[in-house]
């Protein structure tokens, strides 16, 4: 849950999942992020 949040605020979070969930994750959040606008 703490790289829900942080993901939000800032794409930081996506290098952060990256380093967690081997880059899948990271592909997702991009996208999200794309959706947000952020």
């Amino acid at each position: 849950m703490c790289i829900i949040r942080p993901y939000i605020a800032s794409g930081v979070a996506s290098v952060l999942a990256y380093c967690i969930n081997g880059g899948w994750f990271d592909r997702v959040m991009t996208i999200i992020e794309m959706f947000i606008g952020g």
